[in-house]
């Protein structure tokens, strides 16, 4: 459930992502709504995709390593035309949201959820079917933090569930570009060992050039299981490659 696809994958659209400004921010519950609609649009196998539930959990679980990829709706941004021109503006505006620049004084202004990547902590080295899952009662008022489901506080392995890229930006490089970004995030913020992931056979050679090595065939039975380890040591912050745009 790693990847909606392999930006080889796909023919390509058209966005201009690297035309302007690009933002990875850690997604907020107030964000939901946008990231369902990422993630549902983004899987096309439907058993593949997070539940709306449980995208819930996820980015509402605090030290949740969780981030989307953002680019401004403002005219003017070489995106803007590209966007209003693809999306349905029920659809864009649904994927709205606002978020602050860290060189804006003005506040928070609107930008495009266009994929987001969606990760747990667990303490295995690969991700497995218990990270996979999420405790029932997550939303109870003092609910047990202590479940071996989902999110592991003192675990030093970033599962990343779900890099999931909106079909209409899908072939550009935004995959691409939001996990270089999303890597070096992991490495500033000394969140973990390594990144692990779940993906198909055919999307192995997207993740190997982004750094990930393969480990072998995941015991991991969800949906179907077949199933790739993939994991990635995260550097130091000073030994992390530069981000290029």
């Amino acid at each position: 459930m790693a990847s909606s696809t392999s930006e080889n994958d796909r023919p390509k659209s058209g966005f201009p992502l690297k035309g302007g400004v690009q933002l990875l921010r850690a997604l907020t519950p107030s964000q939901h709504a946008a990231c369902c609609a990422v993630e549902d649009s983004a899987f096309t196998t439907e058993a593949h995709r997070a539940t709306h539930e449980k995208l819930a959990y996820r980015i509402s679980t605090p030290s949740a390593p969780s981030f989307g990829f953002f680019v401004p709706l403002q005219q003017g941004d070489s995106r803007y035309e590209f966007l209003t021109a693809n999306i349905e503006k029920s659809r864009l505006d649904t994927l709205t949201t606002n978020v602050r620049r860290d060189d804006e004084d003005d506040g928070p202004v609107p930008y495009v959820l266009i994929a987001h990547l969606v990760s747990t902590m667990g303490t295995a080295p690969v991700v497995e079917d218990k990270d996979m899952a999420f405790p029932q009662n997550w939303r109870d008022m003092g609910a047990d933090d202590t479940s071996e489901l989902g999110h592991q506080k003192g675990g030093r392995t970033v599962c990343l569930h779900s890099l999931a890229v909106i079909p209409e930006v899908q072939g550009a490089g935004v995959g691409t570009a939001a996990v270089r970004e999303y890597m070096r995030e992991m490495s500033d913020g000394e969140v973990g060992d390594r990144v692990a992931l779940l993906c198909q056979p055919e999307l192995i050679g997207f993740y190997k050039k982004l750094g990930f090595e393969e480990k072998g065939e995941s015991k991991a039975e969800f949906a179907g299981g077949n199933w790739t380890n993939m994991v990635a040591g995260i550097p130091k912050a000073e030994n992390a490659p530069e981000v290029t745009q």
